[in-house]
């Protein structure tokens, strides 16, 4: 019973392949290898340019401002990689040096921008104490969570 659907639904794919093959053949439409393709979709922009046109919104940036951008997030883009690539640093070690670079990487944006745009700057996130860890922060959640 099993050879028998097992060659049923073998023919009955063999029959639309032809079908499909002999219809193919019959009209005028040139095979798929041949057809126009649609020009292709564009490529999103890198995470680093997407940052650019960000802050360039954002904060007004002229020319020069966005080439002296691009060229602070390339170097943190850099020494982040640096560091993560670095195995003969900790976890935590690599995460505060990774913060550090982050820090001056706010500093130099800071040192790129007039007044008016520094207002508009977001400032650095806080500082974590890696003492207390993650702990402390979801305590703080299970007890704003629970009904009063």
């Amino acid at each position: 019973m099993k050879n028998f659907r097992f060659l049923s639904v073998l023919s009955l794919i063999v029959m639309l392949a032809l079908h499909s093959s002999a219809v193919a053949a019959v009209t005028d439409r040139p095979p798929a290898a041949q057809r126009s393709r649609p020009a292709p979709a564009r490529h999103k922009a890198s995470p680093l340019d997407q940052r650019v046109a960000l802050l360039t919104r954002q904060l007004g940036l002229d020319a020069q401002q966005q080439l002296a951008l691009r060229k602070v997030l390339e170097g943190q883009r850099a020494e982040v990689l640096r560091i993560w690539d670095d195995q003969s640093l900790s976890s935590a070690s690599r995460i505060g040096a990774t913060q550090a670079v982050t820090d001056r990487t706010a500093d130099n944006i800071r040192a790129l921008l007039t007044d008016e745009q520094k207002k508009k700057f977001r400032p650095p996130r806080p500082v974590r104490d890696p003492a207390a860890g993650s702990r402390a922060n979801v305590s703080e959640w299970m007890n704003k969570a629970r009904p009063q």
